[in-house]
């Protein structure tokens, strides 16, 4: 995932309640979807994981914990922090839930009280 030096100072750092690895790019384009922000695709096939076989999910992950095992298929932690925490999320639209493009579920809502902290911002 890139994100330009723009994008970091208009949607901020990644929300550091992710404990593990996975989910960041869900609530990236969550944030931009919100802030109106069209998430740009690009396909590069130096960098790309298009190319790539996909991995069993029978291995340990970053964390020593067997992918095929954890909801979101990477981090149970993440996930369940991501979908039952700080987002309410629903395959069809409903009140106050914005569309996120390429994302499912499709219909993205903050709940109140968990919008993203900026943790390195200098406290005055």
């Amino acid at each position: 995932m890139y994100i330009s030096k723009e994008l970091f100072c208009q949607i901020g750092p990644f929300d550091e309640r992710l404990l593990e690895l996975g989910g960041e790019d869900d609530d990236y384009a969550a944030r931009c979807a919100i802030a109106g922000i069209d998430i740009v695709q690009l396909k590069i096939p130096s960098i790309s994981s298009v190319s790539i076989k996909k991995k069993k999910r029978e291995v340990p992950n970053s964390w020593g914990k067997i992918m095929s095992e954890q909801k979101g298929g990477y981090s149970s932690i993440n996930h369940e922090f991501l979908l039952e925490k700080k987002w309410l999320t629903r395959d069809l639209p409903f009140e106050g839930a914005t569309y996120v493009p390429n994302r499912k579920p499709s219909y993205w809502k903050l709940r109140d009280g968990m919008s993203t902290t900026d943790f390195f911002k200098q406290q005055d």
